[in-house]
């Protein structure tokens, strides 16, 4: 009799615990299944997005090859409005940029990068925006925000261009002992060897500028 009481509790007590609870199993059942089959969903979309996005950087990097410059700006347009989540869109900037300048608007260029540094959730794509908007800051020759932009950034594998660049923005505003250690740590991160032989002649060039300012021993005497 013991064991049987015993039983029909333990049954009771199921019964008021499937009672209060029963629902937010159902729920969370339910949830469960909504939830794989909602990622199922969001890969098969993100999948169906990038080979979209694909189609039409093929058109815009063959357009770029044969310099059509107005379809790639077109086709980069319609990237963007369309498929800005993929890397594509990014890709697509890039293009764009160089289609600006090819016709001379600068402007468009730097927006272009601007766009694709503020989208890019790669970080090497974050670097080359980076760089290269800094870059046609500099070619503009606003220094403070060529500078401005490539410090106090995280550098990766990227390091050697961009102490480049800060030794050609030393140079240009005639911070000569900061360009020359910029060339310095940029030769020490050269992987290539015809990059290494572009940044050791910008660093020889320096010495026709102005000597370095460290005293020699000669001059202690």
């Amino acid at each position: 009799m013991e064991i049987q009481r015993t039983e029909e509790e333990t049954v009771e007590h199921l019964k008021q615990w499937l009672r209060e609870n029963g629902m937010a199993i159902v729920l969370g059942v339910v949830i469960g299944v909504s939830g794989i089959t909602g990622v199922r969903y969001w890969f098969t979309y993100q999948q169906s997005q990038a080979e979209e996005a694909s189609v039409i950087y093929d058109k815009i990097a063959s357009s770029l090859t044969t310099q059509n410059y107005p379809d790639v700006l077109h086709q980069g347009k319609k990237l963007i409005d369309a498929y800005d989540g993929t890397s594509y869109a990014i890709l697509g900037s890039f293009a764009m940029a160089k289609a600006s300048l090819a016709t001379g608007d600068a402007a468009a260029a730097r927006d272009s990068l601007a766009w694709a540094l503020d989208k890019a959730r790669d970080e090497a794509m974050q670097h080359i925006a980076r760089i290269r908007l800094a870059r046609l800051f500099f070619d503009a020759k606003d220094y403070p925000a060529a500078l401005k932009l490539i410090t106090d950034t995280q550098q990766g594998a990227f390091g050697s261009l961009y102490e480049e660049l800060r030794g050609d923005i030393y140079t240009m505003t005639d911070k000569v002992d900061q360009a020359r250690e910029a060339y310095r740590l940029a030769l020490l991160g050269a992987k290539d060897s015809s990059r290494r032989e572009f940044v050791q002649m910008k660093l020889d060039n320096l010495a026709a500028i102005a000597p370095s300012s460290t005293p020699s021993t000669q001059d202690e005497k």
